[in-house]
Order: structure tokens, then C-alpha cells, then sequence
């Protein structure tokens, strides 16, 4: 939408919550439910009026009037831009951040509604047991990577259009030392190369991924004191053009080598209080961990001292590489590489009579697949730990679940990503409920 709306093409919607996909959400006059962008919980905004459909989704036009205590009149981003210009000008402002307009104690509040309403509307719980969310003493300049494109040799991100490229010169929410490359990138390669920029904020370690076909390497020019890789799209392969492969990360005291191309969680300072939490719920002494999805070997390795056997399953060949070295000295630690539900099914029958007391995932955003969850649903474990960045396949995992008998006891918001509407949740889940 651009330009102005005349008030005569609009319609109010009064704002009852956020959606998950960081939207306020209300009903239309004709009761179909209204998707807002820019819009708060408490609010009454004016939108287009809509043509036909189940429902509506549209930014709004104007600023409430009253705006709720929660809105900010500033973000601190100017990539960020305002409300109403974002919705009229969506190519303009970047896409990256949702709530850079709403008070950081809002943000929290919000994340642990989303959590519940979709426990309870897509998981079928009645009352679920959410926390308040946990979140960061300073919410800004926390993101230890930050995936670019080029437009004119210059660092650029999605607009919120989700098409167009707006080139920036800086982001809030990235770390200094991520920042610091941003200003540095000046490549000359087609528009549009992806690149991935990572930082280890606790070691200093910086690495620069190149997503683009190999016959593009001589075409960089690496004169920064960093590693710069070369990162097939189509087959994966790296390609090393300074450095090394991979970057140094550290974490509740131990280093752990990332792959290039590998996963690591974007806000280390927030990770530590992730593992904390885990470790808070798992079995106060426990003789076998399963860790699905265990990439790099983060919760594998820092858990290891609480039981007696762990078996870590991980299917990028990468990952399981470093969690090789990661894991050196822990010969209790068994490294699987194999998708989750073939590494599930040969750890559950290796067990051979001998109890796990503990199954830990952290799946991808898509949540756990049909057939991981199918053996999940008959483990005998007593605890589940599942890690979920996005609490609707979460809730669609935990009905299913529930359906076999396994019972969530708490499910705790982290925030991973302050200023945006992502949301990381620690998930406990037992065969027989019991009081913390």
C-alpha cells in the first residue's frame, strides 16, 4: 500500500492480542478476524477496508488514537523507520525487526501470550503452564550473525516487502563485532549473494560466509583480518579463501568450533541462560541423555557431567565434524550421524534394557518430523526437554504428544531475539505430572 488512505476506505479494528507472526489480531465489524501490522494489544487502528476472504491482513493506515502506554513514538533503528510510514511504504524500511515500536517489557509479555494461546489453541491444552518470559538487561547489539545480500557490492538486507533490498550501514540489534563488517563488506559480486556474517562474541573469532558457486572464489578479494569462506548453495561444499572453516564460540566455559555453515544460537549471552534453564529441568542424576538435533554438540557437551552415558544425533556431516573435537575428553559422549528418527530408533534399541532417563531436542523451526515424533511418543524416558523456536509447530508437536500420554509440565520463554516477534521456548514434558 502506498500513500494515504482516505478515511472514507477504512475500517476499525480493536486490537485483543499479538499474533505469532508478531501481527496485533481483532475481529471485524462482519467478525472475521484481522491481521495488523504495526498494531498493539489495546489498540483500535484503522485499516483499508478489506475485499473478501476468511480474513484480513493488512498494516495500519494511521497512529491509534489513544496509542497504547506500550508504544514507543521513536524505534532505534532508522532502517526501522515508524508506523503508519512502514505499511505505506513496506520497501523502504527493513523487514528484520517487528516490535522495535513496543516497550521491551511489552515484547516479553506478548512472547509468553503467543506461547500460550498456541498450547492452547493449537496444542488443545487447557491452562498452560507458560512462564513469564526470561529477557536481557540490555536488548540491543546481542546478534552474533547476520545473514546479508548484496546490492551494488554493499551489504543490504530484505525489505518488508519481502522482495526489494534496502542497503544498510548499520544494525542495533547485531553485535559490534558484527557491526564492524558491515562496514567493511565491499565485494564486487552479483546482487543478490547471500552472505552470512558471524562474530563469536565471547572470543573475538570472526568468519564471513560466502553463499555462492565455487567459480566465484577468484572473484574475492580478502584483505580483512577474518576467515572468508565460499559456500556452495547447491552442494554445500566450503571452500576455504582466508582463515579457517569454521568459527570459535564460547560457551558456560567451553569453546566449541562452528562450522561455517553451521548452526549456533544467535544470541550467546541468552544461550547461556537457555542451557541454564535445561539443566535446571533435567533428572537431578541420570544414568542416559538422547540429544536429537545435537549440532555442534552445544547441550551434549555441556550436559555431559549429569549423566553417565550421553548419545548426541545430528545429520549435518559438519556438525557432527566439530562436535568431534568439541566433545574431546568426554568418552561417555557417543557422536550419531544420522537423520533424528534413524539416530532415535538405534539409540532407544542400543540401549539394550538400559533406561534413558532423558530425551533433549532442538529441532529446526518446521519442529520435529512425523516419524521422530512417532518413536517420541512411545519413548519410556521420563523427561522430554524440547527446545522450540516457534511455538505453533511446537504446540502441534506437544498435541500429539499429549495424545501418548506424555504431560507438559512447563514451558519457559526465552528471549533470543529481542525486538522481533521470534520466540524460544524450553519445554518440559514427563509421563506423570509433579510439582517443581
Amino acid at each position: 500500500m502506498t500513500g494515504d488512505v482516505a478515511p472514507s476506505a477504512t475500517v476499525e479494528v480493536a486490537i485483543q492480542g499479538m499474533a505469532n507472526g508478531g501481527e496485533g489480531v481483532g475481529r471485524l465489524p462482519d467478525g472475521r478476524v484481522a491481521f495488523v501490522d504495526g498494531a498493539l494489544p489495546g489498540e483500535t487502528v484503522a485499516i483499508a477496508a478489506p475485499g473478501p476472504g476468511r480474513f484480513v491482513r493488512s498494516p495500519m493506515v494511521s497512529l491509534p488514537v489513544p496509542p497504547s502506554a506500550a508504544r514507543l513514538a521513536h524505534a532505534a533503528c532508522p532502517h526501522f523507520g515508524g508506523w503508519p510510514e512502514r505499511g505505506r511504504l513496506p520497501a523502504a524500511h527493513c523487514g528484520g525487526c517487528q516490535w522495535q515500536h513496543a516497550t521491551y517489557a511489552a515484547q516479553l509479555a506478548y512472547k509468553a501470550d503467543v506461547v500460550r494461546d498456541c498450547l492452547a489453541r493449537i496444542g488443545g491444552l487447557a491452562d498452560p503452564p507458560v512462564a513469564p518470559t526470561l529477557g536481557m538487561d540490555h536488548p540491543w547489539g546481542y546478534r552474533n550473525q547476520l545473514r546479508v545480500r548484496l546490492a551494488g557490492g554493499r551489504p543490504a538486507l530484505v525489505a518488508l516487502d519481502g522482495r526489494s533490498l534496502l542497503p544498510i550501514t548499520e544494525c542495533p540489534i547485531a553485535h559490534p563485532l558484527v557491526v564492524d563488517l558491515l562496514s567493511c563488506l565491499d565485494m564486487d559480486l552479483p546482487d543478490g549473494i547471500e552472505i552470512t556474517l558471524r562474530a563469536g562474541t565471547a572470543t573475538g573469532d570472526r568468519l564471513i560466509a560466502i553463499h555462492a558457486p565455487a567459480e566465484e572464489l577468484a572473484e574475492v578479494d580478502v584483505e580483512l583480518d577474518v576467515s572468508v569462506t565460499l559456500v556452495d548453495p547447491q552442494t554445500g561444499a566450503v571452500h576455504v579463501a582466508a582463515g579457517r572453516p569454521f568459527l570459535v564460540e564460547q560457551l558456560g566455559g567451553h569453546s566449541f568450533m562452528v562450522p561455517a555453515a553451521g548452526f549456533f544460537q544467535v544470541n550467546t549471552a541468552m544461550a547461556e541462560r537457555l542451557v541454564a534453564q535445561v539443566r535446571a529441568w533435567l533428572p537431578m542424576g541420570g544414568a542416559r541423555l538422547i540429544d536429537l538435533y545435537s549440532g555442534v554438540g552445544t547441550f551434549a557437551v555441556l550436559l555431559a557431567d549429569r549423566f553417565a552415558e550421553v548419545v548426541a544425533v545430528e545429520s549435518y556431516g559438519p556438525a557432527v565434524a566439530a562436535a568431534v573435537d568439541n566433545a574431546a575428553g568426554l568418552e561417555h559422549l557417543q557422536l550419531v550421524e544420522a537423520p533424528a528418527a534413524e539416530g532415535l530408533a538405534w539409540a532407544l534399541d542400543e540401549g539394550g534394557g538400559r533406561s534413558t532417563d532423558c530425551i533433549l531436542l532442538d529441532p529446526p523451526r518446521a519442529g520435529v518430523d512425523r516419524d521422530t515424533l512417532g518413536l517420541l511418543a512411545q519413548a519410556a524416558a521420563g523427561t522430554m526437554i524440547y527446545v522450540s523456536c516457534d511455538p505453533a509447530t511446537m504446540a502441534r508437536d506437544a498435541r500429539r504428544l499429549a495424545e501418548a500420554g506424555w504431560v507438559l509440565e512447563a514451558s519457559q520463554p526465552v528471549d533470543m531475539f529481542p525486538q522481533t516477534h521470534h520466540i524460544e521456548t524450553v519445554n518440559r514434558f514427563t509421563r506423570e505430572a509433579r510439582i517443581s
